[in-house]
This record gives structure tokens, C-alpha cells and sequence, in this order.
């Protein structure tokens, strides 16, 4: 019997079925991290033995009541140790070809073994510090706990702390929370998981402290894809002593200020605050730097000058911490995460993992496993090749020999040549030297690239092309930045510019010179000025773009008499007559023109232009 279940959970085909469940998993995980937060969805779906998935994920709407149960992370990751081991004690034997499989599978497991560690024993939060400020607690910003306060003795504030899951859970059941380190009952009226503060008009729930003049409402929670946003927690409790209620307030943990309590001659202090961890030592904040890119405001380094005192170990020293260097200290490692918003401070990461050696020994046990595995191969490979020498397929195992080939020294050859080839650079072409221009480092966006990079992100941002296009051929982005600056007037006709905006092509169309033949296109094919494209679309040139911008035609600009316009043709919005013969015929007024036209994003691009 126990061969028989040896083999089964051996199985190769139970191996295939674990990876198909882990990639349903990884998949439906994936997108409910776009209704849940991202450790919500990980509880949930990889840290769980049974995930229970809402069909409503994959259509639009609120969701169902319906779950379908799969396996979670935990049980496919036990799931595939089980697999590998009972594997190992059934087919493969330990032997010295086997040697670098063994250690690759061995890498599998401690991997596996480490996701254990790291969901079960790993814990984390942030340290925010002022600049100049001590600090010796670390806040968990997924879970909330409500505090009461005890000041009185000078030397330290006695704490007791309620956690928010049992906030949640007197709230649904009703029941009230009984310490007996607190003088009074709490009773939970309401509890938000996240919320937003307005100010109060009228009436509210809350009786005492700051919910007199504030309310709190509930808000969706925080999804994976709202960046490091994070929920924001309030309650409305009401607190009992022998009976009687004292008051209800309103906490949220958006509050900075805790709330005073008074029951009899006693004073307690009151707040919903992120859960908080306390350290045996403290961190000094010195200094704070935050670099940023030239030009740009994208962050190029954070920095913080810390003070570590500790004195159960007698240490007292200064490091810095910044971006990829982090501090390790008493199985802590604080990474430099954020900073407030104001640039007063920082913000720590600070992660506790028992396991965090373990996927850095996994990597190396795969690295070695597979590099053995394949060195033994090609060793036999080649071995094998030198005593008995190459065999043709066919030929029964005989050695043959015949004529060198000559397809492999041409295709060689041809190789040298084209390598050769880029030491001799072609002279230019022209007065300009486009290649070399390409090739100049220019910083951009915050980082640093070739001038080629930046001329086809410039031409895509004004019309949708890395190229420009004309009926003598193509000019490149490079060639059109260069003469843009080196002498504009050589591609101020060029069609640049995308216009789609229905109101900017009425102005153009109107402004447009009229001939007594020739279609709309025709036209533009002979100015060279602008091209139809397609979805009503058309690119003009940089200087008829400014001519429509301003509000004169091309009629006014080329040096002609003014037009029927208006005396000098500006600031005047085209006529009904002219927007008809825009649209084709149709009659558009300006009702059915705001209607239909398209967001004012893209007529932006025409108006920088």
C-alpha cells in the first residue's frame, strides 16, 4: 500500500497539475490585487491554503456573494515538496551523474521552504523620523489598534492598546470590549477600514472630542494599483464606566493629536493609530538629502544620516542609510523607502525575516546544480567526439571523412568583413553631420540617452511618428532636430504637427487657400503644408500651426491681400459656412461640435506647437 502512494505522489503528472494550479493561482491573484490591496491579496491567495476566488474579478461590477475554493500558495508549495521528495525516494538514485540534479531540486525546496519562513516568521513596517527628531517604534501600516494612554507617571506613558480585527469584530457582533487595565467598557458603534474626514454640518454620531466638529465617512479601500497609498481606519466608540456612558467619539487614524478622556479624577488619552512596535534602542535623524535629476523632479537619491543608540549593547555610532544600502542591526534591516511630502523627514522601511538568507542559498544551489548538470554533459559530449571523431547520421556509426565545406569559411569570412566594417565610418553625407549628432548623450526625462532617443520621443509627442515623411522621402528625427536648430527655415513646411481636434480643423480648413480644382488632398500634396491622415486627422507644418494658432490663414501669411475675413483675420471664430464644408456637408453647430469632439489632451500638443 505505502509503494503504491509513493508513487502516486511521485507522480509526473501530479508535478504538471501543481504548475497549472500555481499559474490559475498566480493569475487570479494577480488580478484581484486591482479590488484589493496588495498584502490583502496575498494573505488571501499566496499565503493561504485555500483561496477562495470571486467570479466577479473577471467582469465589471461589485462582485458576487459566490466563492470557488482552490488551493492557496501554502498548500501547492507543500504540495510540490512532498512531490519533489517522494520523487527523489522512488526514481532517482544518488549517484554521481545524479549529483547536480540533486542539488537543483535541493535548491527548489530551500526556495519553497523560504516562502514558509518568510509568511509565517516576517514582519514589517516604517520608521518615519523628523530631521533632527528621535525615534524607537515602527508602525504597521496595514494593521490599526486602538490606543488608550496613561500619562501620568513623568518618566513613561502606560499603554493599552485594543487591535483593529477586534474593533471589526465588536463592531458586526455588537459586543462590547472589557479590559480590566481600563476603567470603562468600550462599545464599537461603527467601524471603517478606510475612510475620508469632512467637516461636520448638523448633527453627528460622536458626542465629545474631535468628532464634534468632524465626521467621518467610509471609503473604498486602497487597491494594489493606487501606488503607496494606504488605508485610513476610524471608528465611532462609545465608552461605559459602571454602566453609564461617558461619550462617544470619533478616531481615525488620519488624526495626529490623541483625544482626551476624563472618567472621574483620571485622564486618559485616546487614539486610532497604525499598529506600533517599540525597539530597545533608538535612531537619530541627523540628516536628511533628497537628490533629483537634472531639470526633472524624478528622484535620483534619498539619504539619511542616522545616530543608533543602543544602550543594552553600549553602541552608539552614525551611518547612512540610502537607496540599495541598507542598516542591518539586531536581525532588523532598515532600507531607505520614502521621505514626508514636505522634505522634513524620512521614511525607514524596517523588515524582520528569519528566512532572508535562505532564497540567496537557493540561488546558488540552482546556479551550481544546473551548471554541473550541464558541464558533466558537454564533458561526455566531448569525449565522446574526440575518440570516435564526427558521425554522419545514416552512416551506421562510421566515422567518414570527405571535402571541407566551403559554406562555413564564406559565412566566416563574411563575418570578419562585417565586423571590419564598423571600424571605417562613412563620410557625411552633408554640411551636417546627422550620425554623429545622433550619437551625443543629451539627459532627458531624468536620465541620460542619445540625442536619436530624444529627437523620436519630441516627434512622437507632436505627431505620432518617429519619422517625418514627405514626397521627396523620409527625414529622420535626428536630421529633423538638427536643422530645427542649426536652420529652421529648411523644415518649417515639413507636416508635423497632428491636429485632430474638430475645432482646430475647422479653423485651418477655413483658413486654407481654395483652388478652383483639385480634391482637399490633392491640395495638401502640392503645398507640401499638411496631409490628410486617417480619423479626420492632419498633420501640418510648424509654420501653418502657428499661422491657425493665432488665428490667420495662410492667405493673410504668404504676403497676399487679407482674405474675406475680418480686417487683419484674428481672434474670429470660423463661420457656420466654413464649419459645414469641415465636416463635409453636414451642418455642425456648436452644440453638436462639443458633442463630438475629442479630449482637449490632444489639442494641447497643437497649441505648445
Amino acid at each position: 500500500m505505502m509503494p503504491r502512494v509513493f508513487k502516486m505522489l511521485a507522480s509526473l503528472k501530479l508535478t504538471v497539475v501543481l504548475l497549472a494550479l500555481a499559474m490559475l493561482l498566480i493569475f487570479v491573484g494577480t488580478i484581484a490585487q486591482t479590488r484589493l490591496g496588495v498584502w490583502q491579496a496575498v494573505d488571501a491567495y499566496f499565503r493561504s491554503w485555500v483561496a477562495m476566488v470571486d467570479p466577479g474579478l473577471f467582469v465589471r461590477g461589485d462582485g458576487t456573494d459566490i466563492r470557488i475554493p482552490i488551493p492557496g500558495g501554502l498548500a501547492i508549495a507543500a504540495a510540490m515538496i512532498v512531490n519533489l521528495l517522494s520523487a527523489h525516494a522512488v526514481r532517482f538514485k544518488a549517484t554521481r551523474k545524479r549529483i547536480g540534479v540533486l542539488v537543483l531540486h535541493a535548491g527548489l525546496i530551500v526556495l519553497l521552504a523560504g516562502e514558509f519562513v518568510t509568511g509565517f516568521l516576517a514582519d514589517e513596517g516604517l520608521m518615519a523620523i523628523d530631521e533632527g527628531d528621535t525615534s524607537s517604534f515602527i508602525q504597521d501600516i496595514r494593521n490599526a489598534e486602538l490606543a488608550f494612554i496613561d500619562r501620568r507617571d513623568p518618566d513613561h506613558d502606560r499603554v493599552v492598546t485594543v487591535p483593529g480585527w477586534m474593533l471589526a469584530r465588536a463592531a458586526a457582533d455588537g459586543e462590547s470590549i472589557t479590559d480590566a487595565r481600563l476603567p470603562f467598557t468600550v462599545r464599537v458603534e461603527s467601524w471603517f477600514p478606510n475612510s475620508a474626514l469632512f467637516r461636520a454640518d448638523g448633527d453627528t454620531p460622536a458626542t465629545d472630542g474631535i468628532g464634534l466638529d468632524a465626521r467621518a465617512e467610509p471609503a473604498p479601500r486602497v487597491t494594489g494599483v493606487e501606488g503607496a497609498q494606504s488605508d485610513t481606519p476610524a471608528a465611532y466608540v462609545t465608552l461605559l464606566h459602571d454602566g453609564e456612558e461617558i461619550g462617544t467619539w470619533m478616531v481615525s487614524a488620519a488624526l495626529i493629536d490623541p483625544q482626551r478622556v476624563e472618567v472621574g479624577d483620571e485622564s486618559l488619552w485616546l487614539a486610532l493609530r497604525y499598529r506600533r512596535t517599540y525597539l530597545p534602542f533608538t535612531l537619530h535623524l541627523n540628516d536628511f538629502r533628497h537628490d533629483i535629476f537634472t531639470g526633472t523632479t524624478i528622484p535620483k537619491n534619498f539619504s539619511s544620516d542616522i545616530r543608533l543608540v543602543d544602550p543594552a549593547r553600549e553602541t552608539d555610532r552614525e551611518v547612512r542609510i540610502w537607496m540599495n544600502n541598507p542598516l542591518r542591526y539586531a536581525g532588523l534591516t532598515f532600507y531607505q523607502a520614502s521621505y514626508k511630502p514636505d522634505g522634513s523627514g524620512t521614511v525607514l522601511q524596517v523588515v524582520r525575516n528569519p528566512g532572508w538568507l535562505l532564497p540567496y542559498i537557493a540561488c546558488v544551489l540552482v546556479g551550481g546544480g544546473m551548471t554541473w548538470h550541464f558541464a558533466q554533459s558537454l564533458i561526455g559530449f566531448l569525449r565522446r567526439r574526440t575518440k570516435h571523431g564526427p558521425v554522419r547520421a545514416g552512416t551506421g556509426g562510421v566515422r567518414t571523412t570527405g571535402r571541407p565545406r566551403p559554406l562555413p569559411w564564406i559565412v566566416g569570412a563574411c563575418g570578419v568583413l562585417l565586423a571590419c566594417s564598423g571600424v571605417f565610418r562613412p563620410a557625411p553625407s552633408g554640411a551636417l553631420d546627422t550620425r554623429a549628432f545622433a550619437a551625443l548623450p543629451v539627459s532627458a526625462g531624468g536620465r541620460v540617452k542619445p540625442m536619436d532617443t530624444a529627437a523620436r520621443s519630441l516627434l512622437m509627442i507632436a505627431g505620432g511618428r518617429q519619422q517625418v515623411r514627405t514626397d521627396d522621402g523620409t527625414v529622420t528625427a535626428p536630421q529633423y532636430l538638427l536643422e530645427l536648430v542649426a536652420d529652421p527655415g529648411r523644415i518649417a513646411d515639413l507636416p508635423v504637427v497632428r491636429v485632430d481636434h474638430p475645432d482646430v480643423l475647422a479653423r485651418y480648413s477655413s483658413s486654407a487657400p481654395q483652388t478652383a480644382g483639385g480634391s482637399r488632398s490633392q491640395r495638401s500634396s502640392r503645398t507640401g503644408r499638411r496631409s490628410p491622415s486617417r480619423h479626420g486627422e492632419r498633420l501640418l507644418s510648424s509654420r501653418v500651426a502657428a499661422t491657425a494658432s493665432s488665428g490667420l490663414c495662410s492667405n493673410c501669411t504668404s504676403g497676399s491681400p487679407p482674405c474675406w475675413r475680418t480686417p487683419g483675420c484674428r481672434s474670429r471664430s470660423p463661420s457656420r459656412r466654413s464649419r459645414r464644408m469641415a465636416s463635409g456637408g453636414r451642418s455642425t453647430t456648436r452644440s453638436s461640435m462639443s458633442r463630438t469632439r475629442e479630449p482637449p489632451t490632444r489639442a494641447s500638443h497643437f497649441s505648445r506647437a
